[in-house]
């Protein structure tokens, strides 16, 4: 996956500056061999946000998002999301998180739902807190090799 993606299931042609940051080659990668290895896993892995023109204009795709997998043992899945920055401020992130929250929360399996966010991205740590998700800890994260934030939201006090 060295190129741009094509629009092909997406109803859009990606924009110039796709991916957005912080949702890099790797982790689109990652998202590819996932789903390649396991087609059932879909959902829970990439999503793409599209945002609808309501005037008849062009639709766009203005980030992504989705999970890191289907939910473990303990019922738990992980959350990630990245908005264009150029589609930032306009409650998208919010939107989308609420989608994947609500799509995760019909599977009976997902208990809860934890997403780590930089400690500096205050945007991204307002928009989980905005959507429900509590912080939890702030940690030395050995696969990123940098400080993340976890935040944590419990599904079964929301049923």
């Amino acid at each position: 996956m060295t190129r741009r993606p094509s629009s092909i299931g997406w109803g859009v042609d990606p924009p110039a500056l796709w991916p957005p940051e912080l949702m890099d080659r790797e982790a689109l990668e990652w998202a590819h061999k996932a789903l390649t290895d396991n087609p059932a896993s879909a959902g829970w892995l990439f999503w793409v946000f599209i945002l609808r023109d309501r005037d008849g204009g062009q639709d766009a795709a203005c980030g992504g998002g989705g999970f890191k997998g289907p939910p473990d043992d303990t019922g738990t899945v992980e959350i990630g999301y990245s908005v264009l920055r150029e589609f930032r401020a306009r409650g998208i992130a919010s939107e989308a998180l609420e989608a994947l929250i609500a799509w995760a929360g019909r599977s009976r399996k997902v208990k809860r739902i934890i997403g780590h966010t930089l400690p500096d991205l205050m945007a991204s740590r307002r928009v989980m807190e905005k959507v429900g998700f509590e912080e939890e800890a702030c940690f030395f994260d050995p696969d990123e090799q940098l400080d993340v934030v976890r935040y944590g939201l419990d599904l079964r006090s929301s049923r």
